[in-house]
């Protein structure tokens, strides 16, 4: 088992943290977290004892392997662009035990796929984008780095989803569809139609409430 250094000291980093412990690398290698790093702005919530600031600079350590444990999208971002191509090694492609990925499938590194998620024939996901639990990407899309697929997100056949877009709860991009990059989605929003970069989508519907005239009653 490999030890890994999450980066993160939040509630999504022990959310991770459970996820790797029934996570492993396409080629069989398992994982489990050891310590945080807390990021400036984050509220920590992580022992003391297993937490540390985060320093750019630790990533030099040659000896480590981390996972990006952050789900607030600019932070997300921020810690990305902090990080060289030849520091993308140091994170490995993570996949729960309950997940099914087609071998057909590319994965990038620091991606990190959580339980009960699939990832159908000739899907490509980029670096650090992360599948929380219950996603399924169809088969032939695309979904670029830096990609954040909260609970219960789906895609059809041969969407494209491009760099930097988050997605909240419950959403739908219908097939071929195609996403801009930094796209970010509302929760509980259906999207069958392109979107160019930069746009904030969300659904018109809104749920309402009126006072009932009387009481509730059961009717024999």
């Amino acid at each position: 088992m490999n030890l890994v250094t999450a980066i993160g000291a939040g509630k999504f980093a022990l959310e991770v943290a459970g996820y790797l412990a029934e996570a492993a690398c396409p080629d069989g290698q398992t994982f489990a977290v050891a310590s945080f790093l807390s990021i400036d702005g984050e509220e920590g919530v992580t022992p003391e004892w297993c937490t540390a600031t985060f320093d750019p600079s630790s990533l030099g350590d040659r000896g480590k392997f981390f996972v990006l444990a952050v789900s607030e999208p600019n932070m997300r971002s921020a810690i990305r662009n902090q990080l060289s191509a030849d520091l993308y090694g140091r994170f490995p492609v993570l996949v729960h035990r309950t997940s099914t990925v087609a071998s057909s499938a590319t994965l990038a590194p620091g991606v990190l796929i959580g339980p009960q998620c699939h990832v159908g024939t000739n899907v490509g996901i980029g670096a650090f984008s992360v599948l929380n639990y219950q996603c399924g990407v169809g088969h032939h899309s695309r979904v670029g780095a830096g990609v954040f697929l909260s609970p219960g997100f789906q895609c059809g056949n041969s969407a494209v989803i491009a760099d930097g877009c988050f997605f909240g709860l419950n959403c739908i991009v219908g097939p071929a569809v195609t996403l801009g990059s930094g796209v970010y989605v509302q929760a509980g929003t259906t999207i069958l139609e392109d979107l160019p970069e930069g746009q904030l989508a969300f659904s018109s519907a809104r749920t309402k409430s009126i006072p009932r005239s009387a009481p509730w009653r059961r009717v024999m």
